[in-house]
């Protein structure tokens, strides 16, 4: 049976997506999906405390392995790296520097107990920029590592560079609308950017989220 699969041409049952350099496609939880060819694929999973993440995908279209299928282990240990920031936290979106350094964008609970992440969730933008071989880069934040937060629950949804090397993230500020942030190459916020490098614009709803954003060649976002 599986073999029948594999022969069967199941091209006119998919739904194809065409990218390009520098896009990013989120997935999300639960979502069947195949990955063509020369894509990248990167997976950040929200792992709870004490727990595992699994993710399943179907088969990847027309992708070339190396023929060991090993782990790279020159990127953290063994090929894998965890950063955590205290409870409950998870990357929704990633971007790669020009030099190579991989920044990683989602938020974090800030509560002292996971349980209270649960029931009264305080959730602030949560960074973190990493290095060629998976270690935290210590220039950027707090040990490698930045939080922001806005006075209720924000989400980071996506990520962008400016030709600059300032780093722009966008999702949301519940009960406000989209909330964006912008940040020096250090992780410090951009105090030219609304005043305090943040920024909240209502939509006209209870929970809009931005999902994507874009720097024109002109640096408006």
């Amino acid at each position: 049976l599986e073999e029948d699969y594999a022969r069967a041409d199941v091209s006119a049952l998919m739904q194809f997506v065409a990218v390009q350099r520098g896009d990013f496609v989120l997935l999300e939880p639960g979502t069947p999906h195949a990955v063509g060819a020369g894509v990248t694929l990167i997976e950040p999973q929200r792992v709870a405390p004490g727990r595992g993440g699994v993710t399943y995908r179907y088969w990847d279209w027309n992708r070339r392995y190396a023929t060991d299928g090993t782990l790279d282990p020159g990127f953290g240990d063994n090929g894998k790296v965890h950063i955590g920031f205290g409870n409950d936290d998870f990357a929704n979106a990633l971007t790669l520097q020009p030099d190579g350094q991989i920044i990683l964008a989602g938020t974090y609970c800030d509560e002292p107990l996971v349980g209270d992440c649960e029931f009264s969730p305080d959730l602030d933008f949560a960074l973190a920029r990493l290095n060629f071989n998976g270690t935290l880069d210590t220039s950027f934040g707090l040990g490698g590592k930045v939080t922001t937060g806005f006075g209720g629950d924000e989400v980071i949804r996506a990520i962008a560079l400016q030709a600059d090397g300032k780093i722009v993230v966008a999702g949301r500020k519940e009960g406000e609308g989209f909330a964006l942030a912008r940040y020096l190459s250090n992780g410090a916020l951009d105090g030219a950017f609304d005043d305090d490098g943040k920024l909240t614009t209502p939509m006209g709803g209870l929970d809009n989220t931005a999902y994507g954003l874009v720097i024109q060649s002109d640096g408006k976002i």
